[in-house]
């Protein structure tokens, strides 16, 4: 479910999303679609047939970055916890670097699998986006291990990804002892 075009605005250096999509789009001006409603008229067609479960964002965005602005997750989590709006059971995947899980207390969580991407806090210092003044703009590690504890405890199934593991000198060592 695509909810923006280009790279997500998390600026990391190694992500696919800065030459994807058929344009080089600058990472700190990330176009977010605002026509909420017509996803959710899709969306709701689209889980009364069999299929695959959908990502949010996913391969065009982070899930969680933008939905204190945009409200997608909030709008589309409850048809897919419900039977009547998802009768397959389908899934909604949700994929995040960021920590913006207090935007979904309260809601429903059957069928939504929350993922965190991390990586060990080098290489994330080494490889994810960082403001021209070298302060990095994603979350630390532990924070966004602490919101995936805290989406946990409100009743989300929770994913970790390392993604992508990035090959530096020791990077064994590193990933090891992070894992």
């Amino acid at each position: 479910i695509a909810i923006g075009r280009g790279a997500c605005g998390f600026r990391c250096r190694a992500c696919f999303l800065m030459l994807t999509h058929r344009t080089f789009a600058d990472p700190s001006r990330h176009v977010l679609y605002e026509n909420v409603g017509d996803y959710e008229q899709v969306v709701r067609k689209e889980l009364m047939r069999p299929g695959k479960n959908l990502g949010l964002g996913i391969d065009c965005s982070d899930s969680l970055l933008y939905e204190g602005v945009t409200g997608h997750a909030r709008r589309l989590i409850p048809l897919f916890a419900s039977s009547q709006t998802n009768p397959f059971g389908r899934k909604l995947i949700l994929l995040t670097k960021s920590t913006n899980v207090r935007y979904l207390d309260g809601l429903p969580t059957a069928n939504v699998l929350m993922t965190f991407s991390l990586n060990p806090e080098t290489i994330a210092d080494r490889w994810e986006g960082k403001w021209n003044d070298g302060v990095r703009i994603t979350p630390a590690v532990s924070d966004r291990l602490a919101a995936s504890a805290k989406a946990h405890s409100m009743g989300f199934e929770i994913r970790w990804r390392i993604d992508p593991i990035l090959p530096v000198d020791g990077w064994q060592d590193i990933y090891r002892e992070f894992l």
